[in-house]
């Protein structure tokens, strides 16, 4: 992997990213994205310039004011926020970078920048080890019909990564990294490629698993991106990418990750085995009355979810699922087979409050009406107790209930008696742990109603 770094800064407290612009517009304009606000750099009617952008990449760091030569550039800039081009003049010049508002410098420093010298300057690690990182662009427009990307690994809470740049549908299985290895503060050569629909994909070096994918990205003729890997908080994916982009009306671009999850649960109870397919592919195979399928990684957009009998092609259900990135479903085939149907459900798996566990109750026997549903202590007396929720109608389901760790007992009842018809029977729930519980009716061959309890999350 080879490493652009010919004009490292020196780690110096607080950082932020400097860089040059890699796209054909190249105005002078100082614009920085998500509300930082810009001024004139100093001394810019000097003929010979240099170009430098700027991109805050420290994650803990706090909002920053970029000044060169002591004049302020651009102020209040937060993380993940870029600029646009900044025009300024060429030879040693000194940058400082301050907590925003205040006179605390936090980097200062005074690099040599060439006459029509292009460059990318990304503040990288957490804020007890930031260092910032210059690398030298080719803003040149790439030749005809091609796009140039460039890939730069600034996430500090990811280790060396391999990264596939693919068409779309592309199946890794086989494929080799584009890019392998990339370590920390790396940044590769430039790759010029056809423009066109693409897909950029991470792993953790030497393995399969994906942890980022951007979903299809389509890449249009003459663009010049440098893709920078970031720290985030969002979804599944411990890191996002900042596409600088070169255009100073929107200098960065957030691309976060689109995968999603979602898992698919037979509570149909007169129905056969089934098969869970997701865009036409079997995704849960021979899944038994009672049974869920683990949560399975999916792109988000709209989805097409069937249920067919096992190693049929006819669908018993044929339903359409809007999925967003980061978010995780879950599906419950419900009702008798004669008019089954999909239960979608939007799960939160936000943990819990410190010593606490949630639980979600769901409403899925199709034989029994309206019930209340008790959560007691084990063994206590459902005379002397509250319903936890009141007259639940089939197909309805709860908001989580949160409540300390500790040993519980769920009884279904029917609504406005004591007349119990599910019985969880003690359950101990532990701290962090989210569950949710569905009513089911008896199996063809049972007289007990039943609850499905999945373990959502530890």
């Amino acid at each position: 992997m080879r490493t652009q770094n010919p004009l490292a800064l020196g780690a110096l407290g607080l950082s932020l990213a400097l860089a040059a612009g890699c796209g054909r517009n190249q105005s002078r304009g100082a614009t920085a994205q998500q509300a930082a606000s810009s001024s004139t750099a100093a001394n810019t009617t000097q003929t010979a310039t240099a170009s430098l952008r700027v991109l805050h990449a420290s994650p803990d760091a706090p909002a920053v004011d970029v000044l060169v030569d002591d004049a302020l550039a651009l102020g209040g800039v937060p993380y993940t926020a870029g600029s646009g081009y900044l025009a300024v003049p060429a030879g040693a010049r000194n940058l400082k970078v301050n907590a925003a508002g205040t006179a605390t410098t936090v980097i200062d420093v005074t690099p040599t920048l060439d006459p029509g010298g292009f460059y990318t300057a990304i503040a990288v690690g957490p804020l007890s080890a930031i260092e910032p990182l210059l690398l030298v662009d080719d803003a040149s427009v790439p030749a005809p019909g091609d796009v140039r990307l460039r890939v730069v690994h600034g996430s500090p809470s990811a280790g060396p990564v391999d990264v596939y740049v693919t068409a779309p549908g592309a199946d890794l299985s086989g494929v080799s990294p584009t890019l392998a290895g990339v370590a920390f503060k790396d940044a590769s050569a430039y790759l010029d490629v056809p423009a066109g629909d693409y897909r950029a994909r991470l792993t953790p070096a030497g393995s399969p698993n994906v942890v980022y994918d951007s979903g299809a990205l389509p890449l249009a003729a003459g663009a010049n991106l440098t893709l920078v890997a970031v720290d985030t908080s969002l979804g599944f994916s411990p890191v996002s990418l900042i596409a600088l982009t070169g255009d100073d009306a929107a200098p960065t671009l957030a691309l976060v990750d689109q995968a999603a999850r979602l898992r698919v649960v037979h509570a149909s109870p007169d129905a056969p085995d089934v098969d869970a397919l997701v865009d036409g592919g079997v995704v849960a195979g021979g899944v038994a009355y009672r049974q869920a399928s683990s949560y399975l990684s999916t792109l988000a957009g709209p989805k097409r979810i069937q249920i067919n009998p096992a190693n049929s092609t006819s669908s018993v259900i044929d339903a359409s699922v809007a999925v967003v990135p980061g978010s995780e479903s879950t599906v419950i085939a419900v009702d008798r087979l004669n008019q089954i149907r999909a239960l979608v459900l939007a799960d939160d798996n936000a943990p819990p409050a410190p010593g606490a566990f949630k639980l979600r109750l769901v409403h899925g026997s199709p034989s029994a009406g309206p019930v209340d549903i008790y959560v007691t202590a084990p063994g206590a007396s459902l005379a002397a107790s509250t319903p936890t929720l009141r007259n639940v109608s089939f197909l309805q389901a709860s908001a989580y209930l949160e409540a300390p760790a500790g040993d519980y007992q769920v009884r279904v009842a029917l609504a406005g008696s004591l007349s119990v018809a599910i019985d969880t029977g003690p359950l101990t729930l532990g701290a962090g742990q989210i569950r949710t519980a569905i009513a089911v009716d008896p199996a063809p061959t049972e007289t007990a109603f039943g609850v499905i309890l999945l373990a959502d999350r530890n």
